[in-house]
């Protein structure tokens, strides 16, 4: 099946490509939704829709991956805000529309690839954007272990960093996922607590490096426990405030 890619520069969004190529689909095209270039403090959108935080490196996807890409400008915003969505004119839903229409017209798609993981109210107006026309989403990250998915994504040889943090207990300095891997499995071993690793659940990535790519936009060129010298220090620390913790 010919697939155009909806991207936002995220680590789920490109590791759904893979999956997407590995069940022998073709990816013909990649998609991207933008916030307007001039307007203040765009990088990062109030909306409920779309990732635009990073937007700024989505041209170098298309040029590593040498593929064509379409960007459409978001001129709607959060309209219709229900458990169901139907066409509603000012909503952002139809910028999406739009965007996808143009590119099944010139690239004759039959399928989108979307890396939603758990998100119902994206879901729900990918499909209804697919269904008016006539496109099969494909999302093959959905509701899957996030831990799981997790591993599986670094074991793959995904380099993603992150650029920027938004929740307690993920600190800037752990700007690798593989990192932020063990900081997260070391919380959850000291303090029994749950985690998610979902993009709208308080951090952002943008990938360095994916196996599809022709070439690598960045060279991350050691595995962990290598890929930073302060990675064994990191761990340390950790384990040190741990016990801190509990001696109070």
């Amino acid at each position: 099946m010919r697939v155009a890619a909806l991207i936002s520069g995220g680590k789920d969004s490109c590791y759904n490509m893979m999956q997407c190529i590995a069940a022998g689909h073709q990816i013909v095209a990649l998609a991207n939704l933008r916030p307007a270039e001039n307007q203040v403090g765009s990088d990062e959108l109030d909306s409920y829709m779309y990732q635009t935080v990073g937007h700024h490196a989505i041209d170098l996807y298309a040029e590593a991956m040498a593929l064509p890409l379409y960007r459409r400008t978001i001129r709607g915003r959060s309209v219709d805000t229900g458990r169901v969505y139907t066409k509603c004119e000012g909503d952002e839903v139809e910028d999406l529309y739009e965007l996808l229409k143009l590119v099944k017209e010139k690239e004759e798609v039959e399928g989108i690839s979307v890396g939603a993981i758990l998100s119902d109210y994206q879901r729900v107006r990918v499909e209804n954007v697919c269904k008016r026309l006539n496109l099969q989403p494909l999302a093959y990250l959905w509701q899957r272990n996030q831990e799981d998915l997790l591993r599986e994504m670094i074991s793959s040889n995904i380099q993603a960093i992150i650029i920027k943090v938004a929740a307690l207990g993920i600190h800037q300095r752990w700007s690798h996922i593989q990192l932020m891997h063990l900081h997260l499995l070391l919380i959850y071993a000291f303090w029994n607590c749950t985690w998610r690793t979902r993009r709208d659940k308080g951090r952002r990535k943008m990938n360095d490096d994916l196996p599809t790519f022709e070439f690598s936009t960045a060279f991350l060129p050691h595995p962990l426990p290598h890929l930073c010298p302060q990675a064994e220090e990191q761990k340390n620390d950790l384990v040190r405030r741990n016990k801190a913790f509990h001696k109070l």
